[in-house]
């Protein structure tokens, strides 16, 4: 019955971790499983737990330096586990799970570390039992750390209510500096995020700014605060999104494979993908553009983000290629599914190496986000313009509109656009543009080009409206569905 006992409550314990997040604390200096393991994310809701049952030889990893925490344990796994447990206990933790020494000590050779840790479990498990008995829920971010490129003009951030989901509660987001500075790198935003009866995941966006400069990764510091209708706020309630610098070294050194044509050669169908990681795979289709009369091919590669190949995808590589008159090509790149709560993870796509005598147009390299689904609900996603307004000048010869699919990524769907209104005139300050786009299964960004025509008459700014409309098969319009292009005076 002891042993029996014993096995209950060190299953509640890791329930209740796994659950909420909130974990035992060693007295003294913080251990992390992101130290041991290289697939545990640092700051993981499960990073400092990993790390203490590491420190006190209860959980061990693999050979190969990882852990794999979305892998199910099996019988035999959980006994061992079990047994190295007790075994804790018996050398110092007692009736509760101690985590104040490290292996070897005595207990009575630190009394005050005793007394302290007593505390910290009190407090720890009270903690617990207060989150998981809270009707109406707890809201945490799913993460620590997110990332978005600024090329992609939009970080995706998703918050879950756990433990709970009576009635309607809300929780207030806010952004501020880190190493970004608002204005600059992104747009300052508040807003007050409501989750209804039964509602547990919800996502909100972040506004990057793209630059042509080199400047280095750049950092938002993410904050929850003032939880309302009885629900309590949960740990992380602070996170990092990190916006990617693609004029960094290596980006630019990808960038430098592009041909100086703009309309032939090869690039992929999509600036940004995502896929629900229960739909086990998505097609990447890489097109050819301009003379496809002969043979040509172009190698594809992936590389670990935040997601690591061997735990939350399949790494791929190999070669494509293209008879002639072929235009596109596809290669898949195969999703784990799990069960935890761990949010999105992201990879990076590319392609190198084209011949047949053509070069790479766009980007070398885009980014493909594995959507957790325990906290978005599958969808398929609306339409929206990142950018309220946009200036170019004559000179540049053309404005480029990106359009991005948020809030989901199922399915094929499609919008329409068109340029209207503005002070510009169609044919001779710019070419009037309308059409449809196609967003296939998992495809996130796509843009659109506006052709700016150069005039010899002397005139201040001009403007053209652009907008969006009509999407199908279940797609909506979001938040922002125009912008304003600003064409620049001469010689201004």
């Amino acid at each position: 019955m002891r042993r029996f006992r014993l096995y209950s409550s060190l299953f509640a314990v890791f329930a209740g971790g796994i659950a909420t997040g909130i974990f035992i604390h060693a007295a003294g200096a913080s251990i992390s499983g992101s130290a041991y393991f290289k697939d545990i994310q640092p700051g993981a809701f499960y990073d400092q737990a990993v790390g203490l049952m590491y420190k006190g030889n209860v959980i061990k990893g693999f050979d190969d330096g990882y852990f794999k925490p979305n892998e199910y344990p099996t019988r035999g796994q959980l006994a061992v586990l079990f047994t190295r447990f007790e075994d804790y206990l018996a050398r110092g933790g007692k009736n509760s799970v101690d985590m104040g020494f490290n292996e070897g000590e005595k207990e009575q050779e630190k009394p005050s570390s005793k007394r302290s840790t007593a505390s910290t479990s009190s407090h720890s498990s009270t903690s617990i039992a207060s989150t998981i008995n809270n009707p109406k829920g707890t809201i945490r971010f799913t993460t620590t750390n997110y990332t978005v490129g600024e090329k992609n003009l939009l970080g995706v951030i998703s918050i879950v209510r756990i433990g709970g989901k009576e009635g309607a509660v809300s929780v207030k987001y806010s952004l501020s500096d880190g190493t970004a500075k608002v204005g600059d790198d992104y747009e300052a935003a508040t807003a007050v995020i409501n989750f209804g009866p039964k509602e547990t995941s919800k996502i909100f966006n972040v506004q990057v700014k793209d630059n042509s400069v080199a400047t280095g990764n750049k950092t938002v510091t993410l904050t929850l605060s003032d939880v309302t209708g009885g629900a309590s706020l949960g740990t992380p309630a602070t996170a990092t999104l990190t916006i990617i610098d693609d004029e960094a070294p290596a980006a630019a050194s990808a960038a430098s494979q592009s041909t100086a044509s703009s309309s032939v050669g090869f690039s992929f169908s999509a600036l940004t993908y995502g896929v629900y990681e229960s739909k086990g795979s998505i097609p990447i289709t890489v097109q050819r553009t301009g003379n496809t009369s002969t043979p040509a091919s172009i190698a594809y590669f992936t590389t670990d983000g935040s997601a690591y190949a061997g735990t939350h995808y399949s790494p791929a590589s190999g070669i494509l290629d293209f008879a002639a008159g072929d235009t596109a090509k596809t290669f898949s790149i195969t999703v784990t599914d799990n069960v935890s709560i761990d949010g999105n993870k992201n990879l990076t796509l590319g392609i190198k190496n084209p011949t047949g005598g053509v070069g790479i147009v766009g980007p070398a390299s885009v980014s493909l986000s594995i959507i957790d689904d325990e906290t978005i609900q599958v969808a398929t996603g609306s339409f929206r313009i990142p950018q309220t307004s946009m200036r170019v000048s004559e000179n540049d010869g053309k404005a480029t509109v990106t359009i991005t699919r948020v809030g989901g990524a199922n399915g094929t769907v499609k919008v329409s656009y068109a340029t209207s209104g503005g002070t510009a005139t169609p044919g001779s300050d710019y070419t009037a543009v309308s059409g449809t786009l196609t967003f296939q299964n998992g495809e996130l960004s796509k843009t659109v080009l506006i052709p700016i025509m150069v005039d010899s008459d002397i005139e201040g700014d001009e403007t053209i409206n652009f907008n969006l409309s009509s999407p199908t098969n279940g797609a909506g319009l979001g938040d922002q569905t125009s912008t304003t292009i600003t064409i620049g005076g001469t010689g201004g």
